[in-house]
C-alpha cells in the first residue's frame, strides 16, 4: 500500500500514465494500481504453479516409478481424492460448460476451453490468495480474465463477460 500509493501513484501520475483524479477507476491512479496489482498477483501465481509442477515432476522422475503421492500431498490417504475421480468430474464439468454456454452466447467450443483452463489457472491463485490473506480477490480474477479474452476474442464483448464470469466462478468454487 505505502509502494503503489507513496511512490506508484505518484510516478504513474507525473508520467501521465494515469492523468485522470487518483481515486477514478478508469483514468486515475487507483485503476492503475489495481491493474498492475492484478498482474502482479497472477505472474506470482502462474510461477508458483510452474516451480511446483517442476518439483513434482523431478520428484516423479527422481523417483523411478516408486509412488511419491505421499510425500506431495500431507493428507492421509483415506481422504485424498484421486484422479478416476476428479478427472471424469473435471472432464464432464467442461463439456457441460460447453455445451450450454456455446449456444448460449454464441462462442466457440475453443473459446469456451480457453476460459475453462484458465479458470484452473487462476483457482490456484485464489486458493492462494484466500489462504495467505484471508480474502478471495474474485473481482480482480474476473478482470484478468476479460483482459485474456480481449486477445482471445478481439471484439467479442459477450465472450468477454463470459469468460469472466467462468473464471470467477471457478475462483469462487476453489475458495
Amino acid at each position: 500500500t505505502v509502494v503503489g500509493w507513496g511512490v506508484l501513484a505518484p510516478l504513474a501520475k507525473a508520467e501521465g500514465w494515469a492523468d485522470g483524479p487518483i481515486h477514478d477507476v478508469a483514468t486515475g491512479a487507483r485503476g492503475w494500481l489495481l491493474w498492475v496489482s492484478l498482474a502482479i498477483m497472477l505472474a506470482d501465481s502462474v510461477v508458483s504453479l510452474v516451480l511446483l509442477s517442476a518439483k513434482v515432476l523431478l520428484q516423479t522422475l527422481r523417483s523411478n516409478g516408486q509412488d511419491v503421492e505421499e510425500e506431495l500431498d500431507p493428507a492421509p490417504p483415506n481422504q485424498q481424492i484421486t484422479w478416476q475421480i476428479w478427472l471424469p468430474g473435471l472432464l464432464s464439468a467442461s463439456l457441460l460448460c460447453t455445451a450450454i454456454l456455446s449456444p448460449m452466447f454464441d462462442m466457440s467450443p475453443f473459446e469456451l476451453a480457453v476460459a475453462v483452463l484458465f479458470s484452473l489457472l487462476v483457482a490456484v491463485l485464489a486458493v492462494r490468495a484466500l489462504g495467505e490473506t484471508d480474502l478471495n480477490p474474485v473481482s480482480g480474477i474476473g478482470k484478468v480474465s476479460q483482459l485474456l479474452f480481449a486477445v482471445v476474442s478481439p471484439g467479442n464483448v459477450v465472450a468477454n463477460l463470459v469468460a469472466g464470469a467462468v473464471a470467477e466462478a471457478g475462483a469462487i468454487s476453489a475458495g
